[in-house]
């Protein structure tokens, strides 16, 4: 490659990112309208009247506050490396169902058992622990909520892991690229050159960028609809996360 598959892995990567950052602009900006016309104190006692947890139906879908503070977040700190991410929880419950479910007999039934079993399970532990944060005190639920809408994106993450394959390849460090590139993909990266690294590392971005980008937000965006959107978030992330199997 040399040169010319390091200049489009690089470019890819800045279009992916910059494509990113201009719908976290567009939230910001629908984020100021909307103060523009009511007070922050007013804002927030929408916000709060506009769970699912005590809907004010006449106005769902409206608020974006959580969404916005969580992609704020999430383009500034990235996954959390030192407090418990929900999706290690999500992973727990796939292994446990596996365990209970794949014992034998029509694999294609207990599929169809196993994906409902932790869809339910993680979406009713979500409602849980968002209804009983909104029961001690609006502040907690508030933290919860906008907690469980920033670690289910994983933008500045994929961004971070992308990049460094790059970097490394843009110096001609192909065996520290192809570690990196073994952290974000699932198959053996210790033949690849630098033109299937640069290919690799393309087709993870596009493929997560939809997974943990793009998916997420629209049903963050449909979830606040019904003023559920880390609900809704954290059911597409169980169904998505069962294509990795064991965590």
């Amino acid at each position: 490659m040399r040169r010319g598959s390091r200049n489009a892995l690089c470019k890819f990567l800045r279009h992916v990112f910059a494509g990113c950052y201009y719908f976290q602009d567009r939230y910001a900006y629908a984020l100021r309208l909307h103060l523009n016309e009511r007070s922050l104190a007013n804002t927030r006692r929408l916000l709060l009247n506009q769970t699912c947890f005590g809907a004010d139906f006449q106005r769902k879908g409206r608020l974006i506050l959580p969404i916005v503070v969580a992609m704020l977040l999430d383009v500034v700190l990235g996954d959390p490396k030192t407090i418990p991410h929900p999706v290690v929880f999500v992973g727990t419950i796939i292994s446990f169902w596996e365990r209970v479910l794949y014992t034998g007999g029509s694999m294609r039934a207990k599929g169809v058992i196993f994906c409902s079993a932790v869809a339910l399970t993680a979406g009713g532990a979500v409602f849980l622990a968002l209804k009983l944060a909104a029961a001690l005190h609006p502040y907690i639920y508030d933290v919860l909520n906008v907690y469980l809408l920033f670690t289910a994106l994983a933008c500045r993450s994929l961004k971070d892991e992308a990049m460094s394959v790059a970097d490394a390849l843009a110096v001609g460090g192909v065996p520290l690229a192809r570690v990196r590139l073994s952290g974000i993909v699932g198959r053996d990266t210790s033949a690849l050159l630098e033109d299937g690294i640069a290919r690799a590392t393309i087709e993870t971005v596009a493929e997560s960028y939809i997974d943990g980008v793009v998916s997420v937000l629209f049903y963050m965006t449909a979830g606040s609809f019904f003023g559920c959107e880390s609900l809704f978030a954290w059911l597409f992330k169980a169904v998505s996360t069962m294509d990795y199997g064991r965590l």
